[in-house]
């Protein structure tokens, strides 16, 4: 142990003697160690970290698979089936259901009313997951009762200490939620916050048997529906019972299904997926999986550089202080002492690196948050530096320091101890002839050019995705909320009209029309039921859309044949008909005139007539695939929430904002949010990508700041080590601009193999991640044009420095004998 605590300290003595040394050596592990640490941090949040519940291995969802819907994926359940699961499964010691949605809570004191995220859950929900209560009890299946009954609420501990301020007095007390008075009965445990990892901690659970009271009435068909999916359920396995067991029960329950309710059930199984795999969203895990993949790979280049850093800065010290290592061995110094000791000071540096790099850390993984703060609920993701994260930090800084520091402190305690002193300490050609280290700069150069490629990429798929048409023009086009309920359909419409008119007397207003649905955003959809079509090619889903008259007209979206939605549709008594998108006509009549087909929706007997097409147009978001979609005048497919669609021409925020104090003055009672631009909202579905190309961009930029650091540091030490060449060259009568081109010729040469060698390995990397591109190609010629300029114009800066001091070495003083030894 002394002789541990010896090399450590004569590491540290030595390390304090050459403070620029390791000063490049622990910023370049800290940022590598940091960057890794910071990615990881959130990766464990997200996707490590088991839910708070007992025995989560024993606890499994179950999807409904919809055999005609396949890009639907796993998709939830339907209220019947469930009910028939409930009291028929075998496999599962019980099931329970959730329905999730929003609800606005009141106190009882007359605090603010706030909008809170809640669950309509079965009174076993609590009981099955394995929860506790931190204060009163949780709900239990005595909570439910008839339809209406069981108004008692259980509060999230997040939202009981936010909100109320963790007062264990709230427990009985009376809060509103949508109007209606609930008794507190309990809080949830700290840390719980439902059976989802990226639910916001600030929630709510009320009885199912409060169902419909807390939905809106247009939901409660889709209730009583069983081909209707509106919510999710899970179970915990009996005792002894496996998952390969509970999964063959559901196969013959699918089949039960099937076959008592065909309609509604045609083609649909059930799958069983692990509560753990699906706590992040079932459908999402793959794509969280692979980003969180992505980013593990992007620091891991970061981590490479820095070690490559370390290796080189390690060799370049070795070979300087290698007369010094020659002495001590000629004297005797044992070799294992001497590599001993020069492991010493690459663990040391490893170790300080790792501790700054956890600093690091927790600033970084912080920083991710607030950059993707827009695609979480507050508090949704709370990364922690604990056990296993320290651990990961702990083997990567010793993994470093060991497998990075080795190759050096053997090559040093290997040197030639005659032949050096015959030189006496002098080196020469530098990296010509340390074909390792030249190797290490090649890889250098060559990690920041995947790096730098990758962010390339996925900034030029950002680009691509938010020019990408949407099927009509969005220059000038907003849309506003605006609320039409009436006692009836026609009074909905009268309302709409007269919006309309206020509307398009503001100066600047081209058109508008309402619409049912705000572009870029999720959409009701519906099966649809064509009359006289074959099976593959019914009971599939399309996007179904309220319409009035000028809303496609507004949009700019006229009919390919027939006609759009017209006045005459909107009368009391008027013919069921519909607008189709070609996208939905070529699925269900292929080669075929669309006009006059007729078809009714699952659960409506309305039959409804084909009477006009249109051109598709992206719904949801955008790239996505053809969508089917039906266009449906407003009095036959009647909302309670219309969007206002405007088309202005110039003026801007000044005319949206008298659109605003229009609408207001019509609605005082009503609180409408302010206008938006189709754009904005484009901008917003485009998060996701923004943040993935900045971070991806960031962590690029910093291999680019480390490779530079590399350059730097590995020219400047061969240069000192070459001096007395250099003076040599000098004295014969060689030009400093000779001398500087031979110095930066030297690194760019490197610099040129390592850009090579990393275009190669962009074009292949780009493949891996095609699948996160969008109308991007892994060989995009701009990215690869554009990156190996500017990584060799930065190369050629860090070249440029060791360079011109070499050319101010001094031949008298680079000759002098006081210099033939270590420096």
């Amino acid at each position: 142990m002394d002789g541990i605590w010896t090399d450590v300290r004569w590491a540290a003595r030595s390390l304090l003697r050459s403070p620029g040394f390791a000063l490049v050596a622990v910023s370049s592990l800290a940022l590598g160690i940091g960057a890794n640490t910071a990615i990881f941090t959130l990766v464990n949040a997200v996707l490590l970290r088991p839910l708070p519940v007992s025995e989560p291995d024993r606890l499994f969802d179950v999807y409904t698979v919809d055999g005609s819907n396949a890009d639907r994926n796993l998709i939830p359940v339907s209220i019947p089936n469930f009910l028939d699961l409930d009291q028929g499964l075998e496999s599962f010691a019980g099931v329970a259901a959730e329905f999730s949605g929003g609800f606005s809570l009141e106190p009882d004191d007359g605090g603010e009313a706030a909008g809170v995220p809640g669950s309509v859950v079965t009174g076993d929900y609590f009981e099955l997951l394995g929860v506790d209560a931190a204060a009163g009890r949780l709900l239990r299946s005595s909570d439910e009762g008839p339809r209406g009954t069981g108004a008692v609420a259980v509060l999230s501990h997040a939202l009981w200490t936010n909100r109320f301020g963790a007062d264990p007095a709230v427990v009985g007390r009376t809060v509103r939620l949508n109007g209606i008075a609930f008794e507190v009965v309990g809080v949830a445990p700290a840390g719980f916050r439902g059976r989802r990892t990226l639910a916001a901690p600030e929630r709510v659970w009320v009885p199912f048997s409060m169902l419909y009271d807390m939905t809106p009435p247009g939901l409660h068909t889709f209730f009583e529906a069983r081909r209707a999916l509106p919510i999710e359920i899970f179970g915990r396995l009996a005792d002894g019972v496996s998952p390969a067991t509970a999964r063959a029960e559901l196969d013959v329950w699918a089949r039960r299904l099937e076959a008592e309710y065909p309609d509604a059930n045609r083609d649909r199984s059930l799958a069983l997926v692990s509560m753990a795999q699906a706590a992040v969203g079932v459908n999402q895990r793959d794509t969280l999986t692979r980003s969180g993949a992505a980013g593990m790979v992007v620091v891991g280049l970061i981590l490479l550089i820095a070690c490559a850093n370390l290796a080189n800065l390690l060799l370049s010290r070795a070979a300087g202080r290698s007369r010094e290592l020659a002495l001590r061995a000629a004297l005797g110094a044992d070799r294992w002492a001497l590599v001993r000791r020069s492991l010493s000071e690459s663990l040391l540096l490893a170790v300080v690196g790792g501790a700054i790099g956890l600093a690091i850390a927790g600033w970084g993984s912080r920083l991710m948050l607030s950059l993707g703060s827009e695609l979480l609920p507050a508090g949704a993701v709370e990364p922690a530096l604990e056990g296993r994260v320290l651990a990961f930090t702990a083997v990567l800084a010793i993994g470093t320091g060991l497998l990075f520091g080795l190759v050096p402190a053997v090559r040093a305690a290997r040197t030639d101890i005659v032949g050096l002193l015959k030189e006496g300490g002098r080196q020469g050609a530098g990296l010509a002839r340390s074909p390792l280290r030249s190797g290490l700069v090649v890889a250098e150069v060559a990690l920041a050019m995947v790096g730098l490629t990758g962010a390339g990429l996925l900034v030029r798929s950002m680009q691509a995705a938010a020019t990408t048409p949407l099927g009509y023009a969005v220059e000038g086009l907003a849309v506003v909320g605006v609320p039409v309920g009436g006692a009836s359909p026609a009074e909905s419409i009268e309302s709409m009209r007269r919006a309309r008119s206020e509307v398009l007397a503001v100066q600047g207003v081209e058109a508008a029309g309402f619409g049912g649905v705000v572009p870029l955003t999720e959409v009701q959809v519906r099966t649809f039921l064509p009359e006289g079509a074959p099976p593959d090619r019914a009971s599939s889903f399309v996007s179904v859309v309220a319409a009035m008259p000028d809303y496609l007209p507004t949009l700019g979206v006229a009919p390919e044949s027939g006609r759009g939605v017209i006045a005459d549709d909107l009368l009391e008594g008027a013919p069921a008909v519909a607008v189709v998108n070609r996208a939905l006509a070529d699925r269900y009549w292929p080669g075929e005139n669309p006009l006059g087909r007729r078809f009714t929706f699952y659960g409506d007997p309305v039959v409804r007539e084909v009477v006009g097409v249109v051109p598709t147009v992206t719904i949801t978001q955008t790239g996505e695939e053809p969508r089917p979609a039906a266009y449906m005048p407003w009095s036959q497919w009647p909302q309670g929430f219309g969007v206002l669609h405007l088309r202005t021409s110039g003026g801007g925020a000044a005319v949206l904002g008298a659109v605003a104090e229009r609408l207001r003055a019509l609605h005082p009672e009503a609180t409408l949010q302010p206008p938006r631009t189709v754009d904005d909202l484009r901008y917003d579905t485009l998060r996701a990508r923004r943040v993935g190309a900045g971070l991806v961009g960031a962590f690029a930029l910093v291999a680019l700041v480390l490779a530079v650091m590399g350059i730097h540091a590995v020219l400047a030490t061969v240069s000192r080590q070459r001096t007395h060449e250099i003076g040599v060259r000098m004295a014969l009568g060689a030009r400093r601009g000779a001398v500087l081109r031979m110095v930066v010729g030297q690194g760019m040469a490197l610099v040129g193999v390592g850009v090579g060698v990393g275009l190669l390995a962009s074009v292949v990397a780009g493949r891996l991640v095609q699948s996160l591109l969008f109308d991007t190609s892994p060989s995009d010629p701009v990215t690869l044009l554009v990156v190996p300029v500017v990584l060799s114009a930065v190369a050629l800066l860090a070249c440029l420095g060791p360079a011109w001091r070499s050319t101010r070495t001094s031949p008298v003083r680079a000759l002098s004998p006081e210099r033939s030894g270590p420096h």
